[in-house]
Protein backbone atom coordinates (compact mmCIF):
# COMPACT_ATOMS: atom_id res chain seq x y z
CA UNK A 1 0.00 0.00 0.00
CA UNK A 2 1.31 3.45 -0.88
CA UNK A 3 2.04 5.95 1.92
CA UNK A 4 -0.89 8.25 2.52
CA UNK A 5 -3.36 5.86 0.90
CA UNK A 6 -6.43 4.48 2.68
CA UNK A 7 -8.62 1.52 1.67
CA UNK A 8 -12.31 1.17 2.56
CA UNK A 9 -14.40 -1.92 1.85
CA UNK A 10 -18.13 -1.81 1.17
CA UNK A 11 -19.79 -5.00 -0.07
CA UNK A 12 -17.52 -6.17 -2.90
CA UNK A 13 -16.31 -2.70 -3.95
CA UNK A 14 -13.04 -1.11 -2.84
CA UNK A 15 -12.40 2.64 -2.66
CA UNK A 16 -9.00 4.32 -2.55
CA UNK A 17 -8.34 7.80 -1.11
CA UNK A 18 -4.92 9.12 -2.09
CA UNK A 19 -4.84 12.34 -0.11
CA UNK A 20 -4.18 11.93 3.65
CA UNK A 21 -5.69 15.35 4.46
CA UNK A 22 -8.91 14.44 2.71
CA UNK A 23 -8.91 11.15 4.58
CA UNK A 24 -8.81 13.00 7.93
CA UNK A 25 -11.78 15.11 6.89
CA UNK A 26 -13.78 12.00 5.98
CA UNK A 27 -12.98 10.35 9.32
CA UNK A 28 -13.99 13.52 11.18
CA UNK A 29 -17.32 13.70 9.34
CA UNK A 30 -18.03 10.04 10.11
CA UNK A 31 -17.39 10.61 13.80
CA UNK A 32 -19.42 13.82 13.84
CA UNK A 33 -22.45 12.18 12.24
CA UNK A 34 -22.26 9.06 14.41
CA UNK A 35 -21.81 10.88 17.71
CA UNK A 36 -23.46 14.28 17.40
CA UNK A 37 -25.55 13.75 14.33
CA UNK A 38 -26.90 10.48 15.66
CA UNK A 39 -27.98 12.16 18.85
CA UNK A 40 -29.60 15.03 16.96
CA UNK A 41 -31.36 12.57 14.67
CA UNK A 42 -32.68 10.63 17.68
CA UNK A 43 -33.94 13.81 19.28
CA UNK A 44 -35.76 14.93 16.14
CA UNK A 45 -37.63 11.64 16.08
CA UNK A 46 -39.14 12.35 19.51
CA UNK A 47 -42.68 13.74 19.48
CA UNK A 48 -41.66 16.37 22.05
CA UNK A 49 -38.23 17.23 23.48
CA UNK A 50 -37.23 16.32 26.99
CA UNK A 51 -38.25 17.00 29.72
CA UNK A 52 -41.67 18.00 28.32
CA UNK A 53 -42.05 14.54 26.82
CA UNK A 54 -41.68 12.99 30.30
CA UNK A 55 -43.97 15.59 31.89
CA UNK A 56 -46.67 14.57 29.43
CA UNK A 57 -47.33 11.58 31.69
CA UNK A 58 -45.58 12.66 34.88
CA UNK A 59 -47.38 15.97 35.11
CA UNK A 60 -47.26 16.16 38.90
CA UNK A 61 -43.49 15.98 38.91
CA UNK A 62 -43.03 19.30 37.11
CA UNK A 63 -44.21 21.22 40.16
CA UNK A 64 -42.33 18.95 42.52
CA UNK A 65 -39.10 19.54 40.59
CA UNK A 66 -39.32 23.32 40.99
CA UNK A 67 -38.24 23.48 44.63
CA UNK A 68 -35.43 25.68 45.91
CA UNK A 69 -32.65 23.17 45.28
CA UNK A 70 -32.75 21.13 42.08
CA UNK A 71 -30.49 18.27 41.00
CA UNK A 72 -28.46 19.43 37.97
CA UNK A 73 -29.71 16.74 35.51
CA UNK A 74 -33.31 17.62 36.48
CA UNK A 75 -32.65 21.34 36.07
CA UNK A 76 -31.25 20.68 32.59
CA UNK A 77 -34.13 18.35 31.65
CA UNK A 78 -31.83 15.35 31.22
CA UNK A 79 -34.13 12.64 32.59
CA UNK A 80 -32.26 9.91 30.74
CA UNK A 81 -29.06 10.68 32.65
CA UNK A 82 -30.49 8.52 35.45
CA UNK A 83 -33.52 6.78 33.93
CA UNK A 84 -33.81 4.35 31.04
CA UNK A 85 -36.87 5.38 29.02
CA UNK A 86 -37.73 1.79 28.10
CA UNK A 87 -36.67 -0.96 30.53
CA UNK A 88 -34.50 -1.54 33.58
CA UNK A 89 -33.71 -4.12 36.24
CA UNK A 90 -34.20 -1.43 38.88
CA UNK A 91 -37.25 0.35 40.27
CA UNK A 92 -38.34 3.61 38.60
CA UNK A 93 -36.39 2.54 35.50
CA UNK A 94 -33.14 3.63 37.16
CA UNK A 95 -30.19 2.72 34.94
CA UNK A 96 -28.10 1.12 37.68
CA UNK A 97 -27.90 0.55 41.44
CA UNK A 98 -28.39 3.90 43.10
CA UNK A 99 -24.93 4.11 44.65
CA UNK A 100 -23.21 3.27 41.36
CA UNK A 101 -25.41 5.78 39.55
CA UNK A 102 -24.73 8.64 41.98
CA UNK A 103 -21.01 8.05 42.31
CA UNK A 104 -20.69 7.91 38.54
CA UNK A 105 -21.06 11.70 38.56
CA UNK A 106 -20.07 12.58 42.13
CA UNK A 107 -16.54 11.26 41.86
CA UNK A 108 -15.25 13.57 44.60
CA UNK A 109 -17.72 11.97 47.03
CA UNK A 110 -16.44 8.54 46.02
CA UNK A 111 -13.10 9.51 47.55
CA UNK A 112 -14.78 9.68 50.97
CA UNK A 113 -14.90 5.88 51.03
CA UNK A 114 -11.15 5.93 51.63
CA UNK A 115 -11.63 7.53 55.04
CA UNK A 116 -11.50 5.49 58.24
CA UNK A 117 -14.95 6.34 59.60
CA UNK A 118 -17.73 6.02 57.01
CA UNK A 119 -21.42 6.72 57.62
CA UNK A 120 -23.23 3.36 57.53
CA UNK A 121 -25.95 4.59 55.12
CA UNK A 122 -23.25 6.02 52.86
CA UNK A 123 -21.26 2.78 53.04
CA UNK A 124 -24.32 0.78 51.99
CA UNK A 125 -24.77 3.13 49.04
CA UNK A 126 -28.23 4.29 50.04
CA UNK A 127 -27.80 7.89 48.87
CA UNK A 128 -31.54 8.44 48.62
CA UNK A 129 -31.95 7.76 52.35
CA UNK A 130 -30.77 11.32 52.85
CA UNK A 131 -30.95 12.99 49.42
CA UNK A 132 -33.90 13.56 47.12
CA UNK A 133 -32.73 12.62 43.62
CA UNK A 134 -34.77 15.39 41.99
CA UNK A 135 -35.31 18.52 44.10
CA UNK A 136 -35.75 19.70 47.66
CA UNK A 137 -36.33 22.80 49.76
CA UNK A 138 -33.17 21.96 51.72
CA UNK A 139 -29.59 22.43 50.59
CA UNK A 140 -27.73 19.45 49.15
CA UNK A 141 -31.24 18.32 48.03
CA UNK A 142 -31.70 16.64 51.42
CA UNK A 143 -35.05 15.01 52.17
CA UNK A 144 -35.28 16.99 55.44
CA UNK A 145 -33.29 19.67 57.21
CA UNK A 146 -29.83 18.37 58.07
CA UNK A 147 -30.18 17.82 61.78
CA UNK A 148 -33.72 16.46 61.89
CA UNK A 149 -32.63 14.03 59.20
CA UNK A 150 -29.84 12.73 61.48
CA UNK A 151 -32.15 12.23 64.44
CA UNK A 152 -34.67 10.29 62.32
CA UNK A 153 -32.20 7.40 62.14
CA UNK A 154 -30.23 7.96 65.32
CA UNK A 155 -33.26 7.56 67.57
CA UNK A 156 -31.20 6.54 70.61
CA UNK A 157 -29.29 9.80 70.33
CA UNK A 158 -32.56 11.70 69.91
CA UNK A 159 -33.65 10.36 73.31
CA UNK A 160 -30.60 11.99 74.88
CA UNK A 161 -32.21 15.37 74.25
CA UNK A 162 -34.40 14.66 77.30
CA UNK A 163 -31.42 14.61 79.67
CA UNK A 164 -30.87 17.61 81.97
CA UNK A 165 -27.34 18.49 80.82
CA UNK A 166 -26.64 19.02 77.11
CA UNK A 167 -23.73 20.51 75.21
CA UNK A 168 -24.86 23.57 73.16
CA UNK A 169 -24.40 22.16 69.61
CA UNK A 170 -26.47 19.10 70.52
CA UNK A 171 -29.15 21.16 72.28
CA UNK A 172 -29.44 23.27 69.14
CA UNK A 173 -29.44 20.15 66.92
CA UNK A 174 -26.37 21.32 65.00
CA UNK A 175 -25.12 17.81 64.23
CA UNK A 176 -22.93 18.87 61.32
CA UNK A 177 -20.97 21.30 63.47
CA UNK A 178 -19.25 18.21 64.93
CA UNK A 179 -19.90 15.38 62.46
CA UNK A 180 -19.23 14.94 58.76
CA UNK A 181 -22.25 13.66 56.83
CA UNK A 182 -20.38 11.09 54.75
CA UNK A 183 -17.03 10.12 56.17
CA UNK A 184 -14.03 11.29 58.14
CA UNK A 185 -10.63 10.09 59.23
CA UNK A 186 -11.74 10.56 62.83
CA UNK A 187 -14.05 8.08 64.58
CA UNK A 188 -17.80 8.74 64.60
CA UNK A 189 -17.27 10.89 61.48
CA UNK A 190 -16.07 13.79 63.61
CA UNK A 191 -14.78 16.82 61.71
CA UNK A 192 -11.79 17.03 64.09
CA UNK A 193 -10.29 14.94 66.86
CA UNK A 194 -12.38 15.07 70.07
CA UNK A 195 -9.74 17.13 71.88
CA UNK A 196 -9.55 19.71 69.07
CA UNK A 197 -13.30 19.80 68.69
CA UNK A 198 -14.08 20.35 72.37
CA UNK A 199 -11.27 22.83 72.93
CA UNK A 200 -12.39 24.90 69.97
CA UNK A 201 -15.30 26.00 72.21
CA UNK A 202 -13.90 25.82 75.75
CA UNK A 203 -10.71 25.10 77.67
CA UNK A 204 -9.88 22.09 79.86
CA UNK A 205 -11.57 22.38 83.25
CA UNK A 206 -10.63 19.01 84.78
CA UNK A 207 -8.88 19.02 88.16
CA UNK A 208 -7.61 16.54 90.75
CA UNK A 209 -7.08 17.84 94.30
CA UNK A 210 -7.03 21.38 92.98
CA UNK A 211 -4.42 20.59 90.32
CA UNK A 212 -5.46 21.41 86.74
CA UNK A 213 -5.00 18.50 84.38
CA UNK A 214 -4.72 20.68 81.29
CA UNK A 215 -0.99 19.91 81.04
CA UNK A 216 -1.65 16.21 80.47
CA UNK A 217 -5.11 16.27 78.83
CA UNK A 218 -4.37 18.77 76.07
CA UNK A 219 -4.27 16.12 73.37
CA UNK A 220 -6.48 13.51 75.07
CA UNK A 221 -9.84 12.25 73.89
CA UNK A 222 -12.39 14.16 75.99
CA UNK A 223 -15.02 11.46 75.37
CA UNK A 224 -12.99 9.07 77.54
CA UNK A 225 -14.79 10.74 80.45
CA UNK A 226 -17.40 13.06 78.97
CA UNK A 227 -20.36 12.47 76.69
CA UNK A 228 -20.31 14.20 73.34
CA UNK A 229 -24.04 14.91 73.56
CA UNK A 230 -25.67 14.98 77.00
CA UNK A 231 -25.65 13.50 80.48
CA UNK A 232 -27.66 13.01 83.66
CA UNK A 233 -24.79 14.51 85.67
CA UNK A 234 -23.18 17.91 85.73
CA UNK A 235 -19.96 17.96 83.78
CA UNK A 236 -21.57 15.87 81.02
CA UNK A 237 -19.95 12.68 82.34
CA UNK A 238 -20.59 9.38 80.60
CA UNK A 239 -23.39 7.12 81.88
CA UNK A 240 -21.09 4.34 83.21
CA UNK A 241 -17.94 4.81 85.21
CA UNK A 242 -15.19 2.80 86.84
CA UNK A 243 -15.89 2.72 90.58
CA UNK A 244 -12.57 4.38 91.49
CA UNK A 245 -13.18 7.11 88.92
CA UNK A 246 -16.72 7.83 90.13
CA UNK A 247 -15.51 8.04 93.73
CA UNK A 248 -12.60 10.25 92.65
CA UNK A 249 -10.14 7.75 94.11
CA UNK A 250 -7.49 8.29 91.46
CA UNK A 251 -4.84 6.95 93.85
CA UNK A 252 -6.19 3.39 93.53
CA UNK A 253 -4.68 3.17 90.04
CA UNK A 254 -2.41 6.19 89.64
CA UNK A 255 0.72 7.33 91.39
CA UNK A 256 0.38 10.73 93.12
CA UNK A 257 -0.57 13.37 90.54
CA UNK A 258 1.67 16.43 90.58
CA UNK A 259 1.49 19.58 88.44
CA UNK A 260 3.39 19.39 85.16
CA UNK A 261 4.50 15.81 85.85
CA UNK A 262 3.66 12.78 83.77
CA UNK A 263 0.58 10.95 85.07
CA UNK A 264 1.52 7.30 85.62
CA UNK A 265 -0.16 4.13 86.88
CA UNK A 266 0.99 1.92 89.76
CA UNK A 267 1.27 -1.14 87.52
CA UNK A 268 1.75 -1.48 83.78
CA UNK A 269 -1.02 -2.44 81.36
CA UNK A 270 -3.30 -5.36 82.05
CA UNK A 271 -1.55 -6.22 85.33
CA UNK A 272 -3.10 -3.08 86.82
CA UNK A 273 -6.59 -4.35 85.93
CA UNK A 274 -5.86 -7.89 87.15
CA UNK A 275 -4.95 -6.48 90.55
CA UNK A 276 -8.71 -6.19 91.22
CA UNK A 277 -10.22 -8.40 88.52
CA UNK A 278 -8.66 -11.67 89.69
CA UNK A 279 -11.38 -13.92 88.25
CA UNK A 280 -10.90 -12.42 84.82
CA UNK A 281 -7.18 -13.12 85.06
CA UNK A 282 -7.92 -16.83 85.51
CA UNK A 283 -10.32 -16.81 82.59
CA UNK A 284 -8.11 -14.87 80.21
CA UNK A 285 -5.28 -17.29 79.56
CA UNK A 286 -2.26 -16.50 77.42
CA UNK A 287 -3.69 -18.52 74.53
CA UNK A 288 -6.33 -15.83 74.03
CA UNK A 289 -5.43 -13.99 70.85
CA UNK A 290 -6.87 -10.73 72.14
CA UNK A 291 -4.59 -10.84 75.17
CA UNK A 292 -1.30 -12.40 74.13
CA UNK A 293 1.57 -9.97 73.57
CA UNK A 294 -0.73 -7.03 74.28
CA UNK A 295 0.50 -5.08 77.27
CA UNK A 296 -2.59 -2.87 77.30
CA UNK A 297 -4.96 -5.64 76.22
CA UNK A 298 -7.83 -4.57 78.49
CA UNK A 299 -7.96 -1.06 77.06
CA UNK A 300 -8.26 -2.43 73.53
CA UNK A 301 -11.98 -2.75 74.32
CA UNK A 302 -12.55 -1.08 77.71
CA UNK A 303 -12.22 2.51 78.82
CA UNK A 304 -10.50 2.63 82.23
CA UNK A 305 -12.48 5.68 83.36
CA UNK A 306 -15.99 5.84 81.92
CA UNK A 307 -18.15 5.04 78.93
CA UNK A 308 -21.67 5.39 77.59
CA UNK A 309 -21.76 1.59 77.17
CA UNK A 310 -22.15 -1.15 79.76
CA UNK A 311 -18.99 -2.93 80.72
CA UNK A 312 -17.09 0.28 79.99
CA UNK A 313 -16.86 -0.80 76.36
CA UNK A 314 -14.98 2.06 74.75
CA UNK A 315 -16.57 2.22 71.29
CA UNK A 316 -19.55 1.05 69.28
CA UNK A 317 -19.29 -2.55 68.06
CA UNK A 318 -18.77 -1.59 64.44
CA UNK A 319 -15.86 0.70 65.21
CA UNK A 320 -14.41 -1.43 67.97
CA UNK A 321 -14.33 -4.76 66.12
CA UNK A 322 -14.12 -3.73 62.50
CA UNK A 323 -11.17 -1.41 63.06
CA UNK A 324 -9.13 -4.63 63.21
CA UNK A 325 -11.43 -7.07 61.37
CA UNK A 326 -11.62 -5.06 58.15
CA UNK A 327 -11.51 -8.18 56.00
CA UNK A 328 -14.69 -9.44 57.69
CA UNK A 329 -16.39 -6.14 56.97
CA UNK A 330 -15.46 -6.29 53.28
CA UNK A 331 -16.82 -9.83 53.01
CA UNK A 332 -20.05 -8.78 54.69
CA UNK A 333 -20.56 -5.79 52.39
CA UNK A 334 -20.13 -8.12 49.41
CA UNK A 335 -22.60 -10.60 50.98
CA UNK A 336 -25.19 -7.86 51.52
CA UNK A 337 -24.98 -6.74 47.90
CA UNK A 338 -25.26 -10.31 46.64
CA UNK A 339 -28.18 -11.35 48.85
CA UNK A 340 -29.92 -7.95 48.55
CA UNK A 341 -31.59 -8.29 51.95
CA UNK A 342 -30.20 -9.38 55.32
CA UNK A 343 -32.79 -10.03 58.02
CA UNK A 344 -30.43 -10.93 60.86
CA UNK A 345 -30.47 -7.74 62.95
CA UNK A 346 -27.12 -8.17 64.77
CA UNK A 347 -25.38 -8.82 61.45
CA UNK A 348 -27.18 -6.06 59.55
CA UNK A 349 -26.53 -3.47 62.26
CA UNK A 350 -22.97 -4.70 62.99
CA UNK A 351 -23.84 -5.60 66.59
CA UNK A 352 -20.81 -7.86 66.95
CA UNK A 353 -21.06 -8.20 70.73
CA UNK A 354 -24.58 -9.59 70.43
CA UNK A 355 -23.05 -12.93 69.45
CA UNK A 356 -19.34 -12.59 70.28
CA UNK A 357 -17.75 -11.78 73.60
CA UNK A 358 -14.00 -11.50 73.18
CA UNK A 359 -11.97 -12.25 75.07
CA UNK A 360 -14.18 -13.41 77.94
CA UNK A 361 -15.44 -16.66 76.43
CA UNK A 362 -13.31 -19.68 75.68
CA UNK A 363 -15.47 -20.76 72.73
CA UNK A 364 -14.60 -20.87 69.02
CA UNK A 365 -14.76 -17.35 67.57
CA UNK A 366 -15.61 -16.10 71.08
CA UNK A 367 -19.25 -16.98 70.50
CA UNK A 368 -21.44 -16.70 73.56
CA UNK A 369 -21.95 -20.04 75.35
CA UNK A 370 -25.57 -20.56 74.39
CA UNK A 371 -27.02 -23.45 72.49
CA UNK A 372 -26.79 -22.81 68.75
CA UNK A 373 -24.76 -19.65 69.55
CA UNK A 374 -27.94 -17.91 70.63
CA UNK A 375 -29.69 -18.00 67.24
CA UNK A 376 -32.73 -19.67 68.81
CA UNK A 377 -33.34 -16.58 70.96
CA UNK A 378 -34.64 -14.90 67.78
CA UNK A 379 -35.38 -17.84 65.49
CA UNK A 380 -37.61 -19.82 67.83
CA UNK A 381 -39.80 -21.42 65.15
CA UNK A 382 -36.87 -22.36 62.92
CA UNK A 383 -35.05 -23.90 65.85
CA UNK A 384 -37.81 -26.50 66.36
CA UNK A 385 -37.65 -27.86 62.79
CA UNK A 386 -33.95 -27.56 62.12
CA UNK A 387 -31.38 -30.07 60.94
CA UNK A 388 -30.20 -32.13 63.98
CA UNK A 389 -27.77 -30.15 66.13
CA UNK A 390 -25.71 -30.70 69.26
CA UNK A 391 -23.47 -33.40 70.68
CA UNK A 392 -25.15 -36.25 68.80
CA UNK A 393 -24.81 -34.57 65.40
CA UNK A 394 -21.14 -34.43 64.43
CA UNK A 395 -19.73 -32.57 61.45
CA UNK A 396 -17.69 -35.20 59.55
CA UNK A 397 -15.33 -32.50 58.26
CA UNK A 398 -14.29 -31.14 61.65
CA UNK A 399 -15.38 -33.74 64.20
CA UNK A 400 -17.18 -31.01 66.14
CA UNK A 401 -20.89 -30.88 67.02
CA UNK A 402 -23.13 -29.17 64.49
CA UNK A 403 -24.54 -25.73 65.23
CA UNK A 404 -26.22 -23.03 63.17
CA UNK A 405 -22.93 -21.67 61.85
CA UNK A 406 -22.14 -25.07 60.29
CA UNK A 407 -24.52 -24.22 57.42
CA UNK A 408 -25.13 -20.48 57.86
CA UNK A 409 -22.48 -17.82 57.47
CA UNK A 410 -23.02 -14.55 59.30
CA UNK A 411 -20.48 -12.65 57.24
CA UNK A 412 -19.79 -14.42 53.94
CA UNK A 413 -22.95 -16.27 52.89
CA UNK A 414 -23.38 -17.06 49.21
CA UNK A 415 -27.02 -18.06 49.09
CA UNK A 416 -30.40 -17.09 50.53
CA UNK A 417 -31.14 -17.65 54.23
CA UNK A 418 -27.47 -16.72 54.73
CA UNK A 419 -26.34 -20.22 53.74
CA UNK A 420 -22.82 -21.04 52.63
CA UNK A 421 -24.15 -22.79 49.52
CA UNK A 422 -27.45 -23.49 47.77
CA UNK A 423 -29.56 -25.80 49.95
CA UNK A 424 -30.92 -27.85 47.02
CA UNK A 425 -27.67 -29.77 46.62
CA UNK A 426 -24.39 -27.89 47.02
CA UNK A 427 -24.83 -27.38 50.77
CA UNK A 428 -25.83 -30.95 51.57
CA UNK A 429 -23.00 -32.66 49.69
CA UNK A 430 -20.45 -30.83 51.80
CA UNK A 431 -21.07 -33.55 54.39
CA UNK A 432 -23.26 -36.16 52.67
CA UNK A 433 -20.77 -37.19 50.01
CA UNK A 434 -22.04 -40.81 49.78
CA UNK A 435 -25.43 -39.81 48.35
Amino acid sequence: MLKGTAYFAMNSSRFRIQDSGFRKIVIFLILFVSVLGGKTYAQTKLKVGMPDLCYGCHEGLKKEFSKDHVHVPVKEGQCTTCHNPHTSNHAALIKDEINILCLGCHKEVKEDFKNKSVHSAFKRGECTDCHNPHSSNYRYILTKSENFLCLDCHKAVKGHLERPYLIPPFREKRCLSCHHAHASNVRNQLVKSPSQLCQSCHGIRCQVNGISLSFTLKGSDCTNCHSGHSSDSKGIFNAYGHSAFLQRKCGECHNPILADREVTTKLAGKELCFGCHKEEKKLLSNINTHMINEENACTLCHNPHSSNRKGLISKADEELCLSCHQDTDRKQIFMEKKLKRIRCVPVKERKCLKCHRPPHYDHPLYLKPQESIGCDTCHKAQHTITHPLGEKAIDPRTGHPLNCSTCHSMHAAKDKFMLYYNRDRALCIQCHKGY
